[in-house]
């Protein structure tokens, strides 16, 4: 899919169950990270074009009991149009 749309760009976040349901089921907000070992400080994490590396993240959060269940899923996803210039 990456390759057939190259500007296209999806990213996956790592997260358990419950905060899956929360965001995608009911609309509310992710909440961002504000651990001082954060490595590119506050914020929201994804994983760029990699669901696999996601999936990972958030099964290692689980063996070391930071999270619950696991949950990394594409739930819906669009091309954007392109934005036409003013110029």
């Amino acid at each position: 899919m990456y390759s057939k749309l190259p500007n296209l760009v999806l990213g996956f976040h790592g997260c358990d169950e419950g905060t899956f349901d929360k965001v995608v089921r009911h609309g509310s907000e992710l909440r961002p990270s504000t651990n001082d070992y954060d490595w590119l400080g506050n914020g929201v994490y994804f994983w760029e074009q990699n669901l696999e590396r996601a999936r990972s993240w958030a099964r290692e959060q689980a063996r070391r009991g930071a999270i619950e269940r696991p949950a990394v899923r594409l739930h819906a996803a669009a091309p954007l149009r392109p934005i036409r210039s003013r110029w």
